[in-house]
């Protein structure tokens, strides 16, 4: 890496005596999501590919910057900067349909199967369907005014809202809610689901930080379950 770094630094073959020579510090110490394509490409091209269109079930278990760069093998129309900061939940089926070439095929979208762009797949699970019901614009994040009306409903849900109804929610302390107090009630809301699932701090919630979140929250209902039954 460092000597390729390096000759592009070069003009005609000689070394350019205004540009600063690179050293050992300037190379990155981790793999980029440029270098783990070009690792996954010829692996999809060579073995995966030709034994999917074969009809063989394969199994490929990764994480991150490497299914990131599996997805970008196979949907090769996705931005670097989409790709960049894809999210893709743990142990969620992503299912592509492919035509006989091996690209994604955009005629096989059906109702009720949940698309999360800008991916040409579909996630498997109710989690997802719960997720493109939100994203009510489908950019594929969700910010804090699509958060707004879900977060009113768990809020309700767990007995908040109720028991704020007559105070918090009452802006002008006339006691009767308006129209305007009951929006930025719910706008708050929004914006506290926004900040409590935001790991990455963009503003929006993409699909991975709202699964984690949602996946987290099944896990405590499961747990308060578990101690009403020991009750």
């Amino acid at each position: 890496r460092l000597e390729a770094m390096r000759a592009t630094l070069r003009i005609g073959g000689e070394a350019d005596e205004a540009v600063e020579p690179l050293s050992e510090d300037d190379v990155p110490l981790t793999e980029s999501l440029a270098d783990a394509v070009e690792r996954v490409r010829p692996l999809w091209e060579g073995e995966l590919l030709p034994n999917v269109l074969d009809g063989q079930t394969l199994l490929v278990c990764g994480h991150a910057n490497g299914l990131r760069a599996l997805i970008s093998c196979i949907q090769s129309d996705i931005g670097d900067d989409e790709l960049s900061v894809l999210g893709i939940p743990n142990s969620i089926p992503l299912v592509y349909d492919l035509e006989a070439d091996g690209t994604p095929s955009r005629n096989s979208r059906q109702d009720g199967r949940c698309y999360v762009p800008p991916l040409e797949a579909h996630y498997l699970g109710e989690a997802c369907l719960l997720f493109n019901t939100l994203d009510l614009d489908g950019s594929g994040g969700l910010d804090a005014q699509e958060l707004a009306s879900f977060a009113m409903a768990l809020e309700a849900s767990e007995g908040d809202v109720a028991r704020a109804s007559s105070e918090a929610l009452d802006g002008d302390r006339d006691d009767a809610p308006s129209a305007g107090d009951l929006e930025a009630a719910a706008l708050a809301c929004g914006e506290a689901l926004l900040a409590a699932c935001d790991s990455n701090g963009d503003g929006v919630v993409n699909f991975n930080e709202y699964y984690a979140w949602w996946a987290q929250r099944r896990i405590q209902e499961r747990g308060g379950l578990e101690e009403q039954e020991a009750g």
